[in-house]
């Protein structure tokens, strides 16, 4: 069994490396192992393999452009590069993802932390050219993926600084209607002592508002994301 077990993960490593150099052929090789053996469709090691192609092949163009810094990049300088095909690339590694946590998440764990900072990389670049799509994939969000032109903060004394306010912006939240944009609202410390930030969210990027729309007209709700990497619509009282 265990030699078995060492085969597999060969043969799965070695498809996993020709997605990576050469994501066609690796595509190919994965539909006709899927084709003579259909339950293979619900093999958590091939999509990732599968993962790992849609990925290649649709941040492809940034690879070969390593000065575009995705975490700060707009849509407009994303999209000097990327084509909507690129972008439908980018959603089926972002479905795949799905996928695999609901089938074995345990994959995307061995992954580690470089996985983790894959997978918000590519959620930044569909997200910011296609708001609210990540969060109909993923069913999840984070105000990192919106970009700092969707993402604005009330100035205020107790606000947190910039260096401070970082591991807020990358804490995972889902929502029941999908978020385009955000307003920080406040920081503050809730009843458990942890330290959260209030945020107003809209179902709307702020170029869509209508003239003289305000934010309490346009809001489709709250959010409290917490120091401890949870949300919540809102606050537990003391």
């Amino acid at each position: 069994m265990e030699d078995a077990n060492k085969e597999n993960e060969g043969i799965f490593r070695k498809i996993f490396n020709l997605c990576e150099s050469d994501p066609d052929a690796g595509l190919e090789i994965i539909r006709k192992a899927l084709k003579e053996t259909p339950e293979l469709e619900f093999c958590s090691p091939l999509r990732f393999c599968i993962l790992r192609a849609y990925q290649i092949k649709g941040v492809k163009p940034l690879l070969e452009r390593p000065w575009v810094k995705v975490g700060i990049a707009k849509s407009n300088e994303l999209r000097l590069y990327l084509s909507e095909e690129n972008l439908n690339y980018i959603e089926l590694a972002l479905s795949e993802v799905k996928k695999i946590e609901e089938l074995d998440p345990e994959i995307l764990r061995i992954w580690g932390e470089e996985g983790e900072e894959q997978i918000d990389a590519m959620a930044c670049i569909l997200e910011r050219c296609r708001p609210g799509r990540v969060q109909q994939i993923l069913g999840r969000t984070k105000l990192a993926y919106f970009g700092t032109d969707r993402v604005m903060i009330v100035p205020d004394e107790n606000i947190l600084p910039p260096e401070k306010l970082k591991p807020f912006l990358y804490i995972p939240f889902a929502f029941p209607s999908i978020v385009k944009s955000a307003l920080i609202l406040r920081l503050g410390r809730d009843t458990k002592s942890r330290e959260f930030i209030e945020c107003m969210l809209f179902g709307k990027t702020f170029d869509e508002f209508a003239p003289e729309e305000t934010f309490g007209e346009a809001q489709v709700g709250i959010i409290f994301l917490f120091d401890d990497g949870t949300f919540a619509e809102s606050l537990e009282k003391g």
